[in-house]
């Protein structure tokens, strides 16, 4: 075949066949092509309808609920989770962290779901130190 450069393949170890036609085929048979899909030794995964993306440790899932990048975590109500599971609001508002909830309207939840409201240091420390007494 003439071309030879186009129509060439590569098969893995287990005999998946890995690269042909300029066309990936990863090892669960998932189809990354050259134009629409990247698979690349950084790890960087985008599938053909671009639901599923992860480049430089950020990830898409199927529903675009879920957004995963530099550590960072966007919740289906868009909400943010950060590194240390603090859950911050689109404005980046924390709205939990060390088991207290920070509500939209900044007064805060406790971890008995009671509002202790805005002026939170007094009662967060009171509430977390009454939870912790055991330690």
């Amino acid at each position: 075949m003439s071309g030879g450069r186009s129509a060439w393949w590569v098969l893995d170890k287990d005999r998946t066949v890995m690269v042909t036609c300029g066309v990936d085929y990863i090892k669960d048979r998932t189809v990354l092509g050259k134009d629409r899909t990247v698979m690349d030794k950084d790890r960087t995964v985008m599938d053909k309808d671009r639901t599923v993306f992860r480049k430089h440790r950020a990830m898409l899932v199927k529903d675009r609920t879920v957004m995963v990048t530099g550590g960072v975590q966007y919740m289906k109500d868009r909400t943010i989770l950060g590194k240390d599971r603090t859950v911050l609001d689109t404005d980046r508002t924390v709205m939990v962290t060390g088991g207290v909830q920070y509500m939209k309207d900044r007064t805060v939840l406790g971890k008995g779901r009671t509002v202790i409201g805005k002026d939170h240091h007094a009662d967060h420390q009171t509430e977390w130190s009454t939870t912790h007494q055991a330690d």
